[in-house]
Formats: structure tokens, sequence, C-alpha cells
């Protein structure tokens, strides 16, 4: 499986931290591996105790950065 890394780069970008349990860094940095150049990135979230509702990233911020879309 092959992440959309421009989605998630703009999820990183535009979406709100919202409090979560933390996660472990160890498990952290397993679990997010998949997400390949920002796994690190989404480590520093998880271990914060933090995570990014993916719903951030709807029809009204794609319309606004449309560009993103020519990047998947």
């Amino acid at each position: 499986m092959t992440p959309a890394l421009a989605l998630y780069e703009l999820l990183f970008d535009a979406a709100p931290r919202r409090p979560a349990k933390e996660t472990p860094s160890t498990t952290a940095v397993e679990v997010a591996g998949w997400l390949g150049p920002l796994g690190e990135l989404a480590a520093e979230v998880m271990i914060a105790g933090t995570r990014l509702p993916h719903e951030a990233v709807g029809y009204e911020l794609l319309s606004a950065e449309s560009e993103v879309l020519n990047r998947i």
C-alpha cells in the first residue's frame, strides 16, 4: 500500500491537533513507518499524545488547495 503523501502533508499542515492517548516512542516509530518520509512527523504526533482528525481534509480544504490533487 502506498500512502497519498500529498494528502497526508496537507493533513499535517492544516488539521488541528486533538488530545489522544500518548503512544510509546518505539511503538509510534514502528506504526508510522508506512508513511515513509512523513513517518517521523506522524510518530511525533502520537508520542505527544495528540491526533489529527482526517475529516479536516475535506471538500472545503481540497477546493482551496486543489493543486494537491495533482500530486496524488
